[in-house]
């Protein structure tokens, strides 16, 4: 019983202090340079000063497919991560109310939950799919028993990934994180809009991602509608949050 203890025990300190770089490498995200995107970074230090925060460190993902997510262990220790897509499709007034969701995120705690949970949950998934392969690799007629094998490890994870859903990846944050970020700028439909370009073009730009990752993102970037898929699904319906949004303008 002591050894599972302890083995716990730094399991723990292993996820807190490595999760960011893990990810980071997950996703093939670079550092963002400050020669090529100054005015991201200057966005990002207002917004960090306005919600009273260290700046984070900002990283870039290549892909067309526009999205960003955040990771932190602290205030004073944190990172967002754009995709190129989303830096080259939005406007400033949009990028704006992005920097300020991921940053709510970060002063909310959120980032360090989720950074957590995906990195657990991508373990999985990556166990998962070496039995998969394991299972099939050199043998056709048996694809489909790998299959099957592939989707009864995920169906015995789902208790455990629903339990985690419910306590650490509520939709209820990402509804917070739009509330606060729209209360650091004053914008709430900057926010919105930038919400429904984002879901307009991440259907027109796919992105090839481990499922355990896709809580991290401002959109989710799974579109499969399977039953495996929607195990992972985090994300309140993006219409839902817009209409939000829009209900603060009118708010005295």
């Amino acid at each position: 019983m002591l050894i599972f203890f302890v083995f716990g025990i730094l399991i723990d300190l292993f996820c807190y202090y490595y999760f960011d770089e893990i990810l980071l490498k997950i996703c093939r995200a670079k550092p963002l340079p400050y020669n090529k995107f100054p005015e991201i970074h200057q966005f990002v230090k207002e917004i960090s000063n306005k919600a009273k925060i260290k700046k984070p460190s900002l990283y870039i993902i290549q892909t067309h497919h526009p999205n960003s997510f955040s990771l932190a262990r602290n205030t004073n220790d944190s990172k967002i991560i754009f995709t190129y897509g989303i830096l080259k499709n939005l406007n400033l007034r949009e990028i704006k109310g992005v920097i300020a969701h991921e940053i709510s995120h970060i002063k909310n705690g959120d980032a360090l939950i989720q950074g957590v949970f995906a990195l657990i949950i991508s373990f999985f998934v990556y166990v998962a799919k070496f039995f998969k392969y394991l299972l099939t690799f050199g043998a056709k007629d048996e694809i489909k028993g790998g299959e099957i094998i592939y989707s009864i490890i995920i169906l015995m994870m789902a208790p455990f990934l629903y339990l985690f859903k419910i306590l650490a990846i509520s939709k209820n944050r990402e509804y917070i994180a739009d509330r606060m970020a729209q209360e650091l700028l004053n914008d709430p439909i900057g926010i919105a809009n930038a919400l429904e370009k984002i879901d307009f073009l991440i259907k027109r730009y796919r992105i090839e991602i481990n499922p355990g990752v896709s809580c991290l993102f401002i959109l989710d970037p799974i579109l499969k509608d399977d039953f495996i898929s929607n195990i992972f699904k985090t994300h309140p319906p993006v219409e839902v949050r817009i209409r939000k949004l829009k209900g603060f303008l009118y708010v005295i």
